[in-house]
C-alpha cells in the first residue's frame, strides 16, 4: 500500500507494518529480490499437485501430508477440503496445531485426520499467557476432548530456559498427560530450544526477544534424572531434540 514504505536517499529504510496491507507490490517490483514473501495463496488442487509428486515416498515410508502453521485451524475450511482430497487418494493426513481454536473449527477437520501433533508450552495459565498472549485453558480442554474421542497424538514440549524448564512445571505436565489424556499419547518429544525463527523475525522487522537465550543442558539433565526416579518419563538427549520414551509404569497408568 502507498505510504507503507519509508525511503531514505532512495533506499528502503523501513516498512510500516501498521500501514502495510500485504499487497505484495514491493515484493513483485524489487529488482534485487531483497524483499521476501513468507507464504502465498494456493488452491486445494495446487497443493495436491505438489503432494502427488511425493506419492512414492509416502507409499514407501508410510507417511503423508502434515498441515502446520501459523495455526491451520485459522483456515479450517481449507484444511478440511485439502484433507478430503488427500483421503480420496489414500494419502495419510496429520495436523500440527496449538489447538487454541474453537471446537467447531477442530471437529470439522477430524473425520479426515489420521494423526495429531500438538505441544504443551506451560501448565501455569498466567505464565502461558505472559509468553504466548493467551491462557492455556482452551488448549488443555481441546487436548482432553481429542483424547476422549480416542485420537492418537504426538505431544511435544519445547524446552525453553527459564520459562518452562523448572521441575514443578515438568511434573505438572507429566501428571496432565497421565491423568487426562487416557493413554492416547503415542510419543512425547522434548524439543531443545533453537533460534530458527530469528531470520524471519528480522525480515518482518520484528524484534527477536530470545536472541541471548541459551539452553542449559546440565540443568535439564538434572530434571530428567529426577523425573526418571519418579518413574514417569525417561527422556534421552541428543544434539537437537530430546526424544522421550515411557517407563513401563507409565504405560500401566495411562494404558
Amino acid at each position: 500500500m502507498e505510504g507503507a514504505i519509508n525511503f531514505e536517499n532512495g533506499i528502503i529504510e523501513s516498512i510500516d507494518r501498521d500501514v502495510c496491507t500485504n499487497c505484495m507490490k514491493c515484493y513483485n517490483s524489487c529488482p534485487a529480490e531483497a524483499i521476501k514473501a513468507w507464504g502465498k495463496m494456493m488452491t486445494v488442487e495446487e497443493c495436491m499437485e505438489i503432494t502427488r509428486k511425493d506419492r512414492g515416498f509416502y507409499d514407501k515410508s508410510g507417511g503423508g501430508v502434515t498441515v502446520s502453521g501459523g495455526d491451520p485451524f485459522v483456515q479450517s475450511d481449507f484444511v478440511m477440503e485439502l484433507f478430503k482430497a488427500c483421503k480420496q487418494e489414500n494419502i495419510q493426513t496429520c495436523i500440527e496445531s496449538t489447538f487454541y481454536a474453537k471446537w467447531e473449527q477442530i471437529e470439522k477437520v477430524l473425520p479426515y485426520t489420521d494423526l495429531i501433533i500438538s505441544d504443551i508450552k506451560h501448565m501455569n495459565s498466567e505464565i502461558h499467557k505472559k509468553h504466548t498472549g493467551v491462557d492455556n485453558h482452551l488448549i488443555l480442554e481441546n487436548l482432553q476432548k481429542l483424547a476422549n474421542d480416542g485420537r492418537e497424538m504426538i505431544l511435544r514440549i519445547p524446552v525453553i530456559p527459564n520459562v518452562n524448564d523448572d521441575m514443578e512445571n515438568i511434573e505438572k505436565t507429566a501428571d496432565f498427560i497421565i491423568d487426562k489424556l487416557n493413554g492416547n499419547v503415542r510419543t512425547l518429544q522434548l524439543l531443545s530450544f533453537m533460534r530458527l525463527g530469528e531470520e524471519k523475525y528480522q525480515s518482518l522487522g520484528i524484534p527477536y526477544k530470545m536472541e541471548e537465550l541459551k539452553i542449559d543442558r546440565k540443568k535439564f539433565q538434572d530434571h530428567v534424572s529426577q523425573i526418571g526416579k519418579r518413574q514417569t518419563i525417561r527422556p534421552n538427549l541428543n544434539q537437537r531434540r530430546f526424544s522421550a520414551a515411557w517407563y513401563p509404569a507409565f504405560f500401566r497408568q495411562i494404558g
